[in-house]
């Protein structure tokens, strides 16, 4: 039969296929894990990179949207908000350039008012603020045109007095 020798024999040579098969089956999980991890951490990273980039203000940053699952659709969600954050940003810096040219006309406009001239009106384009303001600088300066216009029809009546007393003495 088989002999002690030849028992322990093969004990240890199943010990050793039973080790190295362990450490293989274990090897494997563990490439399998971390493999694992990445595919589910890789996408979130993405994520939290594109976060990062539309907080500090790049909001031409998009996200990866090619997954088919949850993640692709919070990628869809932070690049439709992307969008509408620069459309928002795009829509202030053209009210910003137009006050700022409002603001311009109505300047030159108290220019030459400051100047003297009492004629014409500044334009009032809308019915904020801004262009009730316009409107009341408008009025101000209609005021001060007819106060001056009383202002020249008082002289001309006194000098015209004044020679009418001068000729009958």
């Amino acid at each position: 039969g088989l002999s002690l020798e030849g028992l322990n024999l093969a004990l240890a040579q199943s010990r050793r296929y039973l080790v190295g098969l362990t450490l293989v089956l274990v090897s494997g999980a563990l490439l399998f894990t971390a493999l694992l991890a990445r595919w589910f951490t890789e996408p979130l990273l993405d994520l939290a990179e594109v976060s990062r980039e539309l907080a500090q203000g790049n909001l031409e940053a998009r996200a990866d949207t090619t997954r088919g699952d949850e993640l692709g659709l919070l990628g869809e969600g932070l690049n439709r908000m992307a969008q509408r954050l620069r459309s928002q940003v795009e829509r202030e810096r053209l009210a910003r350039e137009k006050l700022q040219e409002r603001v311009r006309d109505l300047l030159d406009f108290a220019d030459g008012v400051m100047s003297g001239n009492l004629h014409g009106q500044a334009r009032v384009e809308e019915l904020d603020e801004m262009g009730q303001l316009t409107m009341a600088v408008n009025e101000m300066v209609r005021h001060l045109r007819s106060l001056l216009e009383e202002e020249r029809a008082t002289r001309h009546h006194l000098e015209n007095s004044k020679k009418a007393l001068e000729e009958a003495h």
